[in-house]
């Protein structure tokens, strides 16, 4: 995966290189069945989210505790970001790297939790959520 910067150089050779990798990155599927960019709107209590794509959490009426299961392939990336945070909101993720059933707490406008699932649990590659 070239997710690394472009190097600081003129070498022309270096550059291609580097190009090409990126070139090999964007070729690989991202989403199960072509759907990318998927978006959801999670707005009731005890929801499954996707297990690819985005899920938006909205809790304006009510919290929004939901679950987040195994993924289906190796590289299924799942995002979850927070949008309305009236009430505080959990993710329940069956497997996580540091815990099977391993809680994420949303509390604020704009908490993110990105995860890419290895074929076994999933692994967090960035969050601002909390784990509780």
């Amino acid at each position: 995966m070239n997710l690394k910067p472009p190097p600081n150089t003129d070498d022309i050779k270096v550059l291609r290189g580097w190009c090409d990798e990126l070139y090999e990155f964007l070729k690989f599927p991202m989403f199960p069945g072509g759907i990318v960019g998927f978006e959801e709107t999670i707005t009731a209590d005890a929801s499954v989210l996707r297990i690819y794509g985005a899920s938006k959490l909205d809790s304006t009426d009510n919290k929004v505790d939901s679950t987040l299961a195994d993924g289906s392939r190796v590289s299924d990336i799942k995002v979850i970001v927070m949008t309305e945070a009236s009430n505080s909101s959990t993710v329940t993720i069956a497997h996580h790297q540091t815990e099977d059933d391993e809680v994420a707490t949303f509390d604020a406008v704009d908490e993110v939790g990105v995860f890419l699932w290895s074929g076994t649990e999933w692994i967090t590659i960035f969050a601002t959520c909390t784990f509780v």
